[in-house]
């Protein structure tokens, strides 16, 4: 079965705050297992499914309250255990859609009252390119000497790959197999101490028809060299880069340094609850 516009107008009704195109959700649920309850008018519920993992629980708001969400989450919950798991988790996944049940619709309730639990939360922020100056003074605090940043398109990253062994050694696959993404880099007196990946067309769930979202993502900067204001100078020089490259908004997904992040202008888009069952 096909995401096609019924499904999308049940995801636009559930989450209209995002604004998210709908060739976007199409990509992003491509090969995904599609459950879907219908009406006399046509679709009023569906939950997509991928591995182990339930992307997506929408119920039209019309028909809410009406038993239709808990069947389709019974029928997603047989079919990740008919694949030989043991755990369903709520949206972590590399389809980049959702890290959880959005906090902001309460929805963590409905998971919470069925069985799910978390230890985790996270969130998603984004900063508009109006609000990015192009002078380079965007957050930026005095920094050390002999420190640049530069941007890396193909190429040797050796010297990168070694920074984020260091930093967060599950991050390495990301780097390696990286394909689009332009690779930003910190280096203080001629060593790599710094890393961030900019996708400068990134589709996104807040990527509408009009804007041109970039995507900044496994931002790291090596041990001895935190506190030191080089990873906020990276992250105010790649928003500048994806401004350059034509970019509307930057878009940071699955992070918890929100505050860290404000400093730049970024504002918060959706609170996670990552929650998980054993089935």
């Amino acid at each position: 079965m096909k995401f096609d516009s019924q499904f999308f107008s049940v995801f636009s009704e559930c989450f209209p705050m995002l604004g998210t195109a709908d060739h976007v959700m199409s990509e992003k649920l491509e090969g995904a297992d599609l459950l879907v309850r219908k009406n006399s008018d046509g679709i009023s519920g569906f939950a997509a499914v991928d591995g182990n993992t339930l992307l997506l629980l929408c119920v039209h708001p019309e028909h809410q309250g009406k038993g239709i969400g808990s069947s389709l989450l019974e029928e997603a919950e047989e079919l990740i255990r008919s694949r030989g798991y043991d755990r369903a988790v709520l949206g972590r996944s590399e389809r980049d859609i959702f890290w959880g049940a959005v906090i902001d619709t309460m929805s963590h309730r409905f998971f919470e009252n069925r069985g799910y639990t978390a230890f985790n939360g996270t969130l998603s922020m984004f900063l508009d390119a109006e609000d990015i100056p192009s002078d380079g003074s965007s957050g930026r605090r005095a920094l050390p000497e002999d420190l640049s940043y530069m941007t890396v398109d193909g190429g040797d990253i050796s010297d990168v790959l070694e920074a984020v062994v260091r930093v967060e050694p599950k991050w390495l696959k990301f780097y390696e197999n990286n394909t689009r993404s332009v690779i930003i880099k910190a280096v203080l007196s001629g060593k790599t101490v710094g890393f961030a990946m900019a996708d400068t067309d990134a589709g996104t769930i807040i990527t509408g028809k009009d804007n041109r979202t970039g995507l900044l993502g496994y931002v790291g900067v090596v041990p001895e060299e935190r506190n030191r204001g080089i990873g906020l100078g990276m992250v105010a020089y790649a928003a500048e880069y994806m401004k350059s490259a034509g970019c509307t908004e930057v878009y940071v997904n699955y992070t918890s340094l929100d505050e860290w992040y404000a400093k730049l202008g970024f504002v918060e888009n959706l609170w996670y609850w990552m929650g998980e069952k054993i089935l």
